[in-house]
């Protein structure tokens, strides 16, 4: 009985070195935070890969090193957009017509800039520039957004 218990020990003490797996993973450094431009700073957007609504783009960018390669999901700001389905047909129509609206400037703009840039959960918030105007007047100009807290529905 006496040599059982420190075999017993024994045994238990070397099943938790061999589970132990602190020292078994590599070494991973911490992930640097990145580092976004100053608000007044706009970065070049080298393509526009989709737009999946009219407030909402996916794009690589031409001149920021940090995120050279990547794919950047942007929500658009500085107006209120109507949203599909919505909350009724008037917004839903709304949000078709901005949609097309939106995919010609684009397609039309010969410089697409970003500023305001804001890291989000699910990507980032950015003002949009084509051709050095704010395509959030611009829509509004064309009556095809809302300033501030949107109405769509009557």
């Amino acid at each position: 009985m006496k040599t059982l218990v420190p075999l017993i020990l024994v045994s238990l003490l070397s099943a938790c070195g061999v589970t132990n797996t602190t020292f078994n993973r590599p070494y991973v450094p911490p992930v640097e935070p990145l580092v976004l431009p100053q608000p007044s700073e706009r970065l070049t957007v080298g393509k526009v890969l989709a737009v999946e609504r009219a407030d909402r783009l996916r794009v690589q960018m031409a001149d920021w090193p940090e995120m050279a390669d990547q794919t950047l999901t942007l929500q658009v700001t500085g107006a209120a957009f109507p949203q599909f389905p919505g909350q009724c047909a008037d917004e839903a129509g709304a949000a078709a017509v901005a949609l097309k609206r939106v995919e010609t400037l684009l397609a039309d703009a010969h410089t697409i800039e970003l500023s305001e840039l804001q890291e989000q959960a699910d990507g980032f918030t950015a003002r949009v520039w084509l051709d050095n105007q704010a395509l959030d007047q611009r829509l509004l100009q064309e009556q095809l957004v809302q300033q501030g807290t949107a109405d769509w529905c009557p």
